[in-house]
C-alpha cells in the first residue's frame, strides 16, 4: 500500500513537471511569435515607406496602451529612435511623430548590395562627375547608389535608393558598354497612372566619348517598379521608366553611333525639398 501511494505520488509529480515545462514552452513559443508577427509588420510598414533592408531596425515593446488595442514600440534606426505604436488585431502601426519616423528611415537607410554584372552591361557603371545643385543632400556621399538596376518601389511609395540632384544639379554616368538604340532612365516619381504626380524631369544627354553630346530628351515622368526584390526585367515596359529613343532625339544622333556616355542635369522645375529637392536619379540602362 505504501509503495502504490509513494508510485502515485511520483507519478503526479512527473505529471506536474512534465505540464509546467509544456506551458513553460507554450509561453516562450508564444513571446517568439508574438515578436515575429511585430517585426514582419514593422518591416512592411517600413517597406511601404522606402526601407527594403530593416533587417537592422532594432524593436523593442515597451508596454501596453491604456486601452490594451495595442503595444507600444521603440524602434531604433541609424541611431535615432523613434515612438511607435501597434494594433494587436490589425498589425496597423502609428509613429508618434512623422517626421521623426521619416528622417529616422532616411538615417538608417543603407543601399542595396549589387548582384548584378556592371562593365559589360547597360547600367551605369561609373560616376564621372557628380555638382549638387542647391538643395541636393541626400545620398550625395555615395553616388554609387545610381550604378546598376533599378530599385523602384511603384506608384504608391517612392525609393531611397536614389541622388538627389538638387535645384539644376547634374551627374554624369559612364555605361558598362556602347549603345546603339535608347536608353531608360529611372527616377523617383511614384503616383499617377500614365505619368506621376508633381514630376521633377531633367535633361538627359549622351556622348559617345565625354565630350560630344546630344541632347535625348526629358525624363522623370514614369514610376518605377523594377527591384532586386521582384523578377521584372529592366527591359520589359512593366519596369517603369522613361524610355528614351536615339532616333527621336532632340539633337539629331548619326546612325548606328555608339553612346557610353549620360549626362543627366535637373531642370529646375522643382522648389520643394530641402535635401531631396530636383531630379532625383535611381538608375540609368542603355540597350541595343
Amino acid at each position: 500500500m505504501l509503495r502504490r501511494s509513494r508510485l502515485a505520488i511520483a507519478l503526479v509529480a512527473a505529471l506536474t513537471l512534465f505540464a509546467s515545462t509544456g506551458e513553460a514552452q507554450v509561453r516562450r513559443s508564444a513571446r517568439r511569435l508574438s515578436r515575429q508577427w511585430v517585426r514582419a509588420n514593422v518591416a512592411d510598414y517600413l517597406a511601404k515607406r522606402g526601407l527594403v533592408n530593416s533587417s537592422k531596425v532594432g524593436i523593442r515593446t515597451v508596454g501596453s496602451s491604456r486601452s490594451g488595442r495595442s503595444l507600444r514600440l521603440l524602434l531604433n534606426m541609424g541611431g535615432r529612435t523613434v515612438k511607435a505604436t501597434i494594433n494587436k488585431r490589425t498589425g496597423r502601426i502609428r509613429a508618434n511623430s512623422a517626421s521623426e519616423m521619416g528622417a529616422s528611415i532616411i538615417a538608417g537607410y543603407e543601399p542595396v548590395r549589387r548582384r548584378v554584372r556592371l562593365e559589360g552591361s547597360g547600367y551605369g557603371a561609373e560616376v564621372v562627375s557628380f555638382k549638387p545643385g542647391e538643395g541636393s543632400g541626400f545620398n550625395q556621399h555615395r553616388t554609387e547608389v545610381a550604378l546598376g538596376r533599378p530599385e523602384g518601389g511603384g506608384k504608391r511609395r517612392g525609393s531611397l535608393h536614389v541622388v538627389s540632384l538638387g535645384h539644376k544639379g547634374q551627374i554624369t554616368l559612364r555605361l558598362g558598354m556602347p549603345v546603339r538604340r535608347g536608353l531608360k532612365v529611372f527616377e523617383n516619381g511614384f503616383g499617377g497612372r500614365k505619368n506621376v504626380r508633381s514630376p521633377t524631369p531633367a535633361l538627359v544627354e549622351v556622348s559617345p566619348d565625354g565630350r560630344k553630346w546630344y541632347r535625348l530628351g526629358k525624363a522623370g515622368y514614369k514610376a518605377v517598379f523594377a527591384n532586386s526584390e521582384n523578377t521584372i526585367p529592366t527591359r520589359s515596359s512593366r519596369a517603369g521608366g522613361d524610355r528614351l529613343l536615339f532616333s527621336k532625339s532632340l539633337d539629331p544622333i548619326p546612325a548606328r553611333a555608339a553612346m557610353r556616355y549620360v549626362r543627366i542635369t535637373d531642370s529646375g522645375a522643382s522648389s520643394f525639398g530641402t535635401n531631396t529637392r530636383g531630379f532625383d536619379l535611381d538608375a540609368v540602362w542603355g540597350f541595343n
